[in-house]
C-alpha cells in the first residue's frame, strides 16, 4: 500500500501561493490516504477511484501549477534528484499526484507508480 497526496487541477488554479508549502506537501496537495492499484483502476482512499478508461494521458513532468520547486523539496539534501509529480490527464479534469513523498528528501515513489499505471492503461 502506498501513501499519496493528490489535488485537481482546480484544486491548484484555486490556490494562492503559501510558505507552508516549502514545510510539507501535505498543505498544497490536500487530498491524502492509501493509493491501492486495483484491476480496474486506481483507488485513491478518501478521494476517488480512477478507472483505467478514464485516463487520457499519464506522466511525470513540472509545469506551471505544481512543480518539485513549488513544495518543500529544494532545501532538502538531495534536491538535485527531488521527484516530480505525476499528472493524470482524465477525460473530465486533471489529477496531480505524488506516492509516499518523503519529508526528509523529497524523494518518491512516483517513477515506479507511473510505469505500474502506464502498464495497467496499455492492458485496457
Amino acid at each position: 500500500m502506498y501513501k499519496y497526496y493528490a489535488a485537481t487541477k482546480k484544486d491548484l488554479e484555486n490556490e494562492t501561493f503559501s510558505i507552508k508549502y516549502k514545510f510539507h506537501i501535505k498543505y498544497l496537495l490536500r487530498h491524502n490516504g492509501f493509493l491501492r492499484i486495483e484491476d480496474d483502476g486506481i483507488n485513491l482512499e478518501n478521494f476517488r477511484f480512477i478507472n483505467y478508461d478514464d485516463i487520457i494521458d499519464v506522466d511525470i513532468r513540472n509545469d506551471k501549477l505544481l512543480s518539485s520547486w513549488k513544495v518543500g523539496n529544494q532545501n532538502r539534501l538531495l534536491f538535485l534528484k527531488s521527484s516530480k509529480p505525476i499528472i493524470i490527464k482524465l477525460k473530465d479534469e486533471t489529477i496531480y499526484l505524488y506516492v509516499n513523498w518523503q519529508f526528509l528528501t523529497g524523494l518518491s515513489d512516483n517513477k515506479k507508480i507511473l510505469e505500474i499505471i502506464k502498464s495497467k492503461v496499455k492492458e485496457r
